[in-house]
């Protein structure tokens, strides 16, 4: 199976957003990090 550029490209950019969006929901669920 090869990628080509485009489809690697695409495969990194939702595996960043899905990783930025775990912390995010990390940190807003989470009472450890109560901010205002």
């Amino acid at each position: 199976m090869k990628i080509d550029w485009g489809t690697g490209l695409v495969i990194g950019m939702v595996a960043f957003i899905s990783f930025i969006m775990y912390f995010v929901v990390t940190m807003m669920t989470s009472n450890e990090y109560d901010h205002d």
